[in-house]
Formats: structure tokens, C-alpha cells, sequence
């Protein structure tokens, strides 16, 4: 079975889409960008072009372990309007697989109907163009095999959780360890973070 598709359309948002692929493929992780379009190339919510590695209609979505969708506008509710996307999203949680999402991109979940209350996050205030009340003030929320992430500054502490779900923690910490997440973000118990320092 293949691992992890990353849904792309155009309006993506380029630190949330980008970082988890890039922290995944270096866990050995396979991904899959999928642009929602025929065409591969897709355009950023700040104008970067990224060649995705295949198109929606050339993939099956029922042969991922993990979706992921990011946010951006007008990405995120573009994906939303996909039903082959819904689809998707109710088939992994009735098989209990992994689905991820950050930022606006929770509003696919809301309109598949996977999204508990009081158990995911979104943007601050994205919560009102949902169903679902109870959005937490949290920059990651579990519930079972779905996760969702508070936006572009969670996309590091989703990346690695998505690592974990994948790979296991003890690959998790080493790849934070590599890229000297431990150290910037404070994560080794505030021991050599640059949080603790002047700037």
C-alpha cells in the first residue's frame, strides 16, 4: 500500500503544504503530491509554482495509508468541493486511516463529516465557516487517526507528528535532532534553545 497523498490546488499554502512533504521524504516516508487539477503545476497564495507528481484523476486515493490536506485560500475550500475528496476522507476514517489537515483545511473534514466537537483545530476564526463548533486553541489536536493543526507555524509540529504516525517516535526525534528543530523550538527541556535568548 502506498503512504501519504498531499492534496495540492491552486491557492495552497506554501509552508503548510511544502514543510511535511519535505520532513517526510526525509523520513523515507513516500509521498504523493496530488494536484486536484488535470494539469501538475499549481500555483501558491503567493504565486509559487510547484509541479505536483500527479493528478488527482490518475491516482486512487484508497491505496494511501495517510491524506493529507493543507489550507490556503482558495485552496482549501476548492478541496472542499471536491466529492471525490469527501469520499476519500469518510473511506479513511471508516478504515481508520490516517488523515492530517491545517489551517482552513479542516473545512473538507467538516463537509465529510469526520470532524468531532471540541476534538480539531483550525485558523483562528476559520471555526465559523464550519459545522462543527468546539475548534481548540491548541497547535495540534488528536483525535484517534485524525489530526489537525492550528496553521502555518504548526506545519513543523504536524510534520513530525506525521513522522511518528508513520515511522514511529524514535525516528521522529532524530530527524528534530538533524534539522536542529530541538534547539530552536525548545524542545530538549529549554537546554540550548534560542527562544531562551536575546535577540
Amino acid at each position: 500500500m502506498k503512504e501519504l497523498a498531499v492534496i495540492f490546488a491552486e491557492g495552497f499554502e506554501e509552508i503548510e503544504a511544502l514543510t511535511p512533504v519535505d520532513f517526510c521524504r526525509r523520513a523515507g516516508i513516500q509521498v504523493d503530491t496530488v494536484s486536484l487539477d488535470q494539469k501538475l503545476e499549481v500555483s501558491s497564495s503567493h504565486g509559487i509554482l510547484i509541479k505536483a507528481d500527479k493528478s488527482l484523476n490518475q491516482v486512487d486515493l484508497k491505496d494511501y495509508q495517510g491524506l493529507y490536506l493543507p489550507g490556503g485560500l482558495p485552496a482549501a475550500e476548492t478541496i472542499s468541493e471536491k466529492k471525490k475528496i469527501l469520499q476519500a476522507i469518510q473511506y479513511f476514517k471508516e478504515k481508520n486511516r490516517f488523515l492530517f489537515s491545517i489551517c482552513a483545511g479542516p473545512v473538507s473534514l467538516d463537509k465529510a463529516g469526520v470532524l468531532r466537537e471540541n476534538l480539531y483545530t483550525c485558523y483562528p476564526g476559520y471555526e465559523k465557516n464550519l459545522k462543527t463548533p468546539g475548534r481548540q486553541e491548541k497547535r495540534l489536536v488528536q483525535d484517534g487517526n485524525l489530526f489537525t493543526a492550528i496553521g502555518p507555524a504548526a506545519a513543523l509540529v504536524l510534520a513530525f507528528q506525521v513522522i511518528e504516525c508513520f515511522r514511529g517516535k524514535e525516528l521522529a526525534e532524530e530527524i528534530k535532532k538533524e534539522t536542529v528543530y530541538d534547539r530552536v523550538f525548545g524542545e530538549n527541556n529549554g537546554r540550548n534553545c534560542f527562544f531562551n535568548e536575546s535577540i
